[in-house]
């Protein structure tokens, strides 16, 4: 679907823009890794990385949750991207000293790198035909595929590449050894039947919101992301948390009654859910978050 300029009561089509000159690959690339923070919530840690079985990682990144994160790109048609991509995730996995090593070399900082739920691969390219779509929903590890349009109007569009839902039904197959918690393991540290009952009714109301919402797990919570995380369950015993990508006063003004606490990163509220929560509360709450993240 274009994009359109409003103007009054009319609106008109943005054309599309097409980079000019060699190196078209390489200005994207560039484009992103310098708004890694804004795009994917990410922390960059270094571009053309030099792996010591052959070739260059394009970027190499860490998410929120410390996940490590290889960024491949493609002006064209991708055509041999995810191989690459796949072939750079396997060394990452059996290189995790050599990685953290140049995490520290580039940012001069020691993160503890979480190893458990597992390595992202982000493939980035002007198209993606069907089979590399299918072969990517058919691997169970983390690979997520953008698409990108540039505009006249200096505006970038990344959007989601995936299958019809016909195809997304289909059962996954894993391709390395690489272990992490499940959502399913998350909803098991819930011994309430009633208290789980909620948190599905909550994570299949939020899923409802966009096609374009990913639901993961880490540890110790259920995450909510399109492109960056808005939303996360910490499932306990018998009640669960939930935090809001919404500053603590925006999500007190909406909802005065809910039992809100201060979160450690302020960009997110911390709030219970206690017996009489109206759970649309918290849907209404999700789509807000969802929303600032388009």
């Amino acid at each position: 679907m274009p994009i359109f300029k409003i103007d009054g009561e009319k609106v008109e089509k943005v054309k599309q823009k097409q980079l000019e000159g060699s190196g078209k690959e390489k200005k994207v690339q560039t484009l992103i890794e310098k708004n890694l923070s804004a795009i994917f919530d990410m922390v960059f840690i270094g571009s053309e990385i030099w792996t010591n079985h052959g070739g260059r990682i394009d970027t190499l990144a860490i998410d929120s949750d410390k996940r490590p994160i290889i960024i491949e790109y493609k002006f064209d048609k991708s055509s041999t991207i995810l191989l690459q991509g796949l072939y750079y995730m396997d060394w990452l996995v059996e290189n995790k000293a050599e990685f953290e090593k140049i995490v520290k070399l580039k940012t001069g900082k020691d993160f503890p790198i979480n190893w458990t739920s597992g390595v992202r691969l982000v493939l980035i390219a002007k198209s993606f035909d069907i089979w590399d779509k299918f072969a990517v929903n058919r691997i169970k590890e983390s690979i997520e595929l953008y698409e990108y349009t540039l505009y006249e109007n200096n505006q970038l569009k990344l959007e989601k590449a995936a299958l019809p839902k016909d195809f997304r039904s289909l059962p996954k197959t894993s391709i390395t050894s690489i272990a992490g918690s499940t959502v399913e393991d998350q909803m098991n540290k819930i011994k309430s039947d009633s208290i789980k009952k909620i948190v599905n009714d909550l994570r299949e109301k939020i899923k409802l919101l966009s096609d374009d919402i990913q639901e993961t797990a880490t540890k110790d919570h259920i995450k909510f992301k399109s492109t960056i995380a808005f939303a996360m369950i910490y499932p306990q015993k018998n009640q669960f948390w939930l935090d809001i990508k919404l500053p603590k006063s925006e999500v007190k003004k909406k909802f005065s009654g809910l039992d809100v606490r201060d979160h450690k990163d302020k960009i997110f509220t911390h709030i219970r859910y206690k017996e009489g929560t109206n759970i649309d509360h918290f849907v209404t709450l999700a789509e807000m978050a969802f929303q600032n993240t388009l």
